[in-house]
This record gives C-alpha cells, structure tokens and sequence, in this order.
C-alpha cells in the first residue's frame, strides 16, 4: 500500500519536468543569428612564402687598354643608366691607330704591285720567258701581303675596340660602391677600375617546401604578388637548404 502511494507520486511529477524542458528548448530556437557579407571568391587558394631580398651580382669596372685614368666617380655616387663614371686617356691608342691604318695603306699599295706584277709574268710563262720558280716567289709575295693587310685590318680592330671602352658607363641605374683606382695612374688591361651595386634589379629568394618544388608546373602557373603587386617568377631551384630541408633560391 505504501509502495503504490511512492510510485502514484513519482509518476506524477514526469509532466511538469518535460515542460520545462520544452520551454527552454523553444527559448533557444529564438536566439539571433548574425549575417555578414560575404567575400569575393577569387578561385584560388592563397599561402605565404618565406622571402629574402637580395641584391644581383656587382658590376665590375675594368680597363681594356694600357691608358692613364684622367675621371672617375667617386664612392657613394648614384649613377643613372648610360652615366659616364670612368674615363681614360686616349692619346696614345689614337696614335696607334693612325700608325695600324698607315701601315694598311702601304702593305695595299705593295699587294697591288705584287698582283700586277704577278699578271704581267704569267703572260709571258707560256712563251717560256720567265721561270716557273720567278712566278712562285710572285705568288708568295701577293699572299703574304694579303696575309698582313688581314692582320693588321684586326689589329686595328682590336684597337678600335679598345678605344670606344676608354670610356666606361653604367649599364643600369647604380651607386658606386668601390674605386680601385685614382686619377692620374697608368691602368694596366683588365685592372679593375670600380664596383657599382645595382639599384633596379633586386631579386627575392623564397624557401618552398620540399614536397612543393615538383610541382613546377602548379608554380609556373601561379601568380604572385607582393604588397598588391605582381611579381615574375623567373628561376626555380633544386638547391635544398640541409638545415630546413627547403628548397632555395626560388627567384622572382
């Protein structure tokens, strides 16, 4: 009798317990939801390289003749592009030239000699009036004179080149970084004048991941951009860094 009484009365609290449960469950679905607009979806998956910027090689400043060094730009210059920053006296590779072009002009004269003579006694070897042996020291004449027309004609060449590299320009927009040299001293071929440091032409060395650099043609592909801006990818790299095991020098 007294069992039935407990089990009347727990079952007959169940209803109120359910609903509380359902009021709290529809206060719930009432809550705000918050919309934002969306973004533009540009088709592209987005990530992060880990750059460097570093500068190209220097541009070295040489002679290419025995001549004084009369100008020179000094440390710390910035240099246009096309810029005179180094010049060399040309007097005496001028003189050389006009002695070169002197000695063309008397080796053309003694060739159309030796042709000449050549011609006249040809003519007469058939009615046997001059030896063979005669004519072959003419032939020998005429091709040696030929021979050093030829030589001096690159000589002067060479001289001429020369010539035109007594004055020295920047190919790019520059900052004179060393000078090795002062006005006023004799420059021997190939001594180095100056170094210029490149300002337009920086490069950004980024490390990729190993299991990225087989993919050439997913980066080849790709676009990439630096501060908004689109960059080139010009080099790709197998050189793998041993500390990260990523690969370097992927160049843009």
């Amino acid at each position: 009798m007294r069992n039935s009484k407990i089990k009347k009365l727990f079952m007959g609290s169940i209803p109120p317990i359910l609903l509380i449960i359902g009021s709290n469950s529809l206060a719930n679905d009432s809550r705000t939801v918050l919309v934002e607009a969306a973004q533009p979806w540009e088709q592209a998956i987005r990530t992060k390289l880990f750059c460097s910027v570093s500068s190209p090689a220097l541009h070295q400043i040489s002679s290419h003749s025995d001549a004084e060094l009369i100008e020179i730009k000094p440390v710390g210059s910035i240099i246009k592009a096309g810029e005179l920053v180094a010049a060399q006296d040309d007097f005496y590779l001028s003189q050389q030239m006009k002695i070169i072009r002197t000695d063309i002009e008397l080796t053309q004269i003694q060739l159309n000699y030796a042709e000449e003579e050549l011609g006249r006694l040809e003519k007469l070897r058939s009615a046997d009036m001059v030896s063979q042996s005669h004519l072959n020291n003419l032939k020998l004449n005429v091709d040696t004179y030929q021979l050093t027309k030829q030589r001096l004609e690159q000589q002067l060449n060479t001289a001429e080149y020369r010539s035109k590299r007594l004055l020295h320009y920047a190919k790019t927009d520059s900052q004179v970084l060393s000078i090795e040299a002062n006005p006023g001293e004799n420059l021997n071929p190939g001594q180095r004048i100056m170094q210029l440091l490149p300002l337009t032409e920086n490069q950004i060395e980024c490390s990729l991941p190993e299991e990225h650099i087989n993919k050439e043609s997913l980066l080849s592909n790709s676009t990439f951009k630096i501060k908004e801006q689109d960059i080139e990818l010009r080099n790709i790299s197998h050189i793998v860094n041993p500390e990260t095991q990523k690969h370097r020098n992927t160049e843009l």
